[in-house]
């Protein structure tokens, strides 16, 4: 939102935001003074297949996340022994296993 101001009385949304959190860090805007203020939030049903869709698109199944989740060791593991998971004709798991490998690595999980 790129708003840095004390005195903001009202924040609106139209959509639902992409995750709870970024809607708990945008409704913060208002009230930073102390003063009474409110937020609003406008959506459709509709918004939530967006949700889905980016969702659906963007992170492993359920099974998959089992799969990285039994070979997951106390200790960091080399990426290349987690990546065993993807099927080199799938080129849409493997994004999606990359996505699930690239935060473990952020966590420290894995080399």
């Amino acid at each position: 939102m790129g708003i840095d101001k004390a005195n903001i009385r009202s924040v609106m949304h139209t959509a639902l935001p992409g995750s709870i959190e970024a809607y708990y860090q945008e409704i913060g805007r208002a009230g930073r003074d102390g003063e009474p203020s409110r937020a609003i939030l406008m959506h459709s049903y509709a918004d939530r297949y967006t949700h889905d869709f980016f969702f659906e698109r963007d992170y492993p199944d359920v099974k998959v996340l089992d799969q990285i989740y039994e070979r997951l060791r106390a200790e960091p593991q080399l990426r290349e022994a987690l990546e065993a998971l993807n099927t080199a004709g799938n080129v849409r798991r493997h994004r999606k296993v990359r996505c699930t490998l690239d935060r473990l690595a952020r966590r420290g999980q894995h080399a």
